[in-house]
């Protein structure tokens, strides 16, 4: 692989790790840790939907509703999988 295309797919890996260590932790209603694996994610992955949506959920659970609604709202305009359950 070109080092850029490696370099991305390194970002891409992390993110996803991030991911399933915050889903993980919010599965086991520890939202401090979920949210900072989550944020974590989105740090590597801006672009990913499903980070957003679980941290906002994970905000949710721990009753930060308005803290909820800007990751929340990043997955509701789009026509993706995750839309419908934001709403």
């Amino acid at each position: 692989l070109a080092p850029a295309r490696w370099a991305a797919m390194g970002r891409e890996l992390r993110a996803t790790a991030h991911t399933a260590l915050g889903r993980v932790a919010a599965d086991r209603a520890d939202h401090s840790s979920a949210e900072r694996e989550l944020l974590a994610a989105l740090s590597f992955d801006d672009a990913d939907v499903e980070a957003p949506y679980l941290l906002g959920v994970t905000r949710v659970a721990a009753r930060r509703d308005e803290a909820a609604a800007p990751p929340l709202a990043v997955v509701v305009p789009p026509a993706g999988p995750l839309a419908g359950p934001a709403r």
